[in-house]
């Protein structure tokens, strides 16, 4: 037995899906941003992997966009790095994390997280 769906149903639920997705790729992005340094953290502090979430999430909680905004522009600076067969990558792999440890010790300085 065959169920005749209609095409406007499939293509309401095809939009819920896609709308669905897309929030969910959002919540992805924000919660990879706000645990960007828990890493960072354990290396630092040793702190234990929830002590260091959480410090992440208090450190990041007012610089989203900012280390958003940071990080998209790397981003951008990578692509155009990789572009030239990666030579490129010599000099920009470095200035990442670079970049990264001075994120890292400017949220330190002035958002120091406290350690329970």
């Amino acid at each position: 037995i065959y169920i005749i769906i209609p095409s406007f149903t499939l293509q309401l639920f095809s939009a819920l899906l896609f709308i669905i997705g897309i929030i969910g790729i959002m919540g992805f992005i924000y919660i990879a941003y706000r645990l960007l340094f828990s890493i960072a953290f354990v290396l630092d502090k040793n702190m234990n992997p929830w002590q260091a979430i959480k410090s992440s999430f208090i450190a990041t909680r007012s610089n989203f966009w900012r280390i958003f905004a940071i990080s998209l522009i790397q981003s951008i600076i990578l692509v155009v790095s990789m572009i030239p067969l990666g030579i490129g990558l010599i000099w920009t792999i470095p200035f990442v994390l670079i970049v990264y440890g001075l994120m890292y010790k400017n949220l330190m300085l002035h958002n120091m997280p406290p350690i329970d």
